[in-house]
């Protein structure tokens, strides 16, 4: 039995081999980043996590990205003749959403018994912020996220969207933790 160039399965196979190259280099690299921002935070004393906060706009654009790579593979399988590239293409996407939504997982927000921890996505380390240094946060509310900014003594403002209806439960966690003025802001629409 010969297999011709143009049979689907090897070709997808192929393409699979691909994806695999590039999911080692993406969780490699995913991997070692979670590696260095624990020892960091290891060194730093923020207590036990109390609340884990995930970043809206993070999430958002991730389930954007998914349904992307969904829309790519659909037309990329449907294409005649079949090739690694349009075999291979949704299978990495694919890789790399999973990569980014492990990320944005690691990478949440963490309301800690000594100290607020946020987690950038795509700036290097944590930012621990005590909560005897916190001086102010501000809570500025919209449709899809709540921006909270916080103002501390040591530095200049450190600013986190989350989640709406996460709102109350932060505040309720920081009033208990800080001495901290807290501030609620709403957009006003301008018509």
């Amino acid at each position: 039995m010969t297999i011709s160039y143009l049979d689907p399965w090897t070709i997808l196979q192929h393409g699979a081999y691909v994806a695999f190259a590039f999911g080692v280099l993406l969780f490699g690299a995913l991997a070692f980043r979670q590696i260095l921002d624990n020892l960091e935070l290891r060194r730093k004393l923020s207590g036990e996590d109390l609340l884990l906060l995930y970043s809206a706009p993070g999430v958002i654009l991730s389930l954007c990205g998914v349904l992307a790579t969904v829309g790519v593979a659909m037309v990329c399988y449907r294409i005649e003749p079949p090739t690694v590239f349009r075999y291979a293409l949704p299978l990495i996407g694919g890789v790399l959403m999973t990569q980014i939504m492990l990320r944005l997982h690691f990478q949440r927000t963490r309301v800690r018994t000594l100290a607020l921890v946020v987690r950038p996505i795509v700036r290097p380390g944590p930012i621990v912020i005590q909560y005897s240094d916190m001086t102010g946060v501000e809570l500025i509310g919209s449709t899809l996220w709540t921006t909270v900014r916080v103002l501390h003594a040591h530095g200049e403002p450190v600013a986190f969207r989350i989640f709406t209806f996460q709102r109350a439960r932060l505040e309720q966690r920081l009033r208990q933790s800080s001495t901290a003025t807290i501030l609620s802001k709403t957009p006003v629409n301008s018509r």
